[in-house]
């Protein structure tokens, strides 16, 4: 449907300017005049943005909102709903509230939408994709069951769960990150200060350099001569992996799942996602089925899509969820008895739920002993590697000392 930009007048006199969805110019002029405006101005095609503000994005595909953008709207979403605050208005403060402009635009649009007489679900499929399919999935169940305030704060817990993991992923592993920048610190001073002053005395002296020093002044040579063909090379690799980024995120997930201690981490990770979507869009009112079409769509994982589908041909051949999803490797051990329990007993989004939860604590606690284990690992490393080369370096201007006497 063509969109129109419009100027008109309100009661007061004051300028007015927007964007309306409509099938011809006259309706257009139709919904302006509905919403209490003057005309003054209309044009086909929307209200160009500047060149400043307009979206750019390096693999042709529209932008998709993140946890940042979606945690505080669905959470002020059914903060005002439970305020018993129109749909309108809500979103006319969650667009006030927004701090991405290109989001603040895509809510303004649905609340255009909605105020023109079109449903929550029609706006939301003519937003241009920004909201996630998952988080739209939600908000039309929402809409339809009559449950909009539920699904909105279900969805914003889901978020501040997911955005806890985050923060704390995060922040335990800024001290590795600290480390690994000063020893990258340290052994560019090697390189480039200690090696260029230590080589020519040990040429002058006709000894030999310790290997490490060789080593550091080969490499230090070939970035100062050929830095123009390694910017070169850079380029070209960053270019094939953007151009290749799909079948390369592919195999690195494949290479990844098949770690012998990052596989099973990553399997626990998904399952819990697995669940706490399933079991969110069923406490929604969805059937099955339902749910497990808008649960596909939610992983962007083609193993657990396979998965999906598969339960899916299952459960509307007749047979049930735990055949598949209590059966699958890729599903943590801990949540198939719990899925199997609730389908048993009726209780299959209940059950889900608890697996979710159960399954998050698990994983907050493995990040945990990771991070545990990492940091004294990753210490002890470079700490033996900038230590060797330092003692060789040493070890070195002894024998010079050595043959000087």
């Amino acid at each position: 449907m063509p969109e129109f930009h419009y100027e008109a007048m309100d009661g007061d006199g004051a300028s007015v300017r927007g964007e309306v969805r409509a099938a011809s110019e006259i309706a257009a002029l139709d919904q302006i005049a509905n919403r209490g405006l003057i005309p003054v101005a209309i044009s086909e095609g929307g209200r160009p943005l500047p060149w400043w503000a307009r979206e750019v994005s390096l693999s042709g595909k529209a932008r998709v909102a993140g946890p940042r953008d979606l945690e505080p709207f669905f959470a002020m979403l059914a903060a005002m709903l439970k305020a018993k605050l129109s749909l309108p208005r809500a979103l006319q403060f969650c667009e006030s509230q927004g701090r991405d402009k290109s989001f603040r635009r895509a809510i303004a649009a649905i609340r255009a939408e909605i105020e023109d007489g079109r449903s929550l679900t029609e706006a939301l499929r003519g937003s241009g994709g920004l909201i996630p399919d998952r988080y739209a999935a939600f908000l039309e169940l929402g809409e339809r069951a009559n449950r909009l305030e539920e699904t909105a704060a279900a969805a914003a817990a889901m978020l501040k769960g997911e955005a806890a993991l985050r923060r704390q992923v995060r922040s335990a592993f800024l001290y590795p990150m600290i480390l690994m920048a000063m020893s990258a610190l340290v052994l560019a001073l090697l390189i480039f200060h200690l090696v260029p002053s230590l080589m020519p005395v040990f040429r002058s002296a006709g000894a030999a350099p310790p290997v490490a020093l060789r080593v550091l002044d080969a490499l230090r040579t070939t970035i100062v001569s050929d830095w123009p063909w390694l910017m070169t090379a850079l380029a070209v690799i960053t270019a094939g992996l953007l151009l290749l980024r799909e079948p390369v995120a592919r195999i690195w997930r494949t290479l990844l799942f098949r770690a012998p201690a990052i596989g099973p981490f990553l399997r626990q990770r998904e399952s819990q996602r697995l669940c706490q979507t399933l079991a969110m869009v069923l406490e929604s009112g969805a059937p099955l089925p339902r749910a497990l079409e808008i649960t596909r769509a939610a992983t962007g994982l083609p193993t657990y899509q396979a998965l999906l589908d598969e339960a899916l041909s299952t459960v509307t051949a007749g047979g049930t969820l735990s055949q598949t999803l209590a059966a699958s490797p890729l599903i943590a051990p801990l949540a198939q008895p719990l899925i199997r329990t609730g389908e048993e007993s009726d209780r299959l989004a209940e059950m889900l739920r608890v697996a979710a939860d159960t399954l998050a604590a698990e994983t907050t606690v493995s990040v945990n002993r990771a991070v545990g284990l990492l940091t004294p690992i990753l210490t002890l490393a470079i700490g033996l590697g900038i230590g060797s080369i330092i003692l060789a370096t040493i070890s070195g201007i002894m024998d010079l000392n050595d043959l000087a006497f």
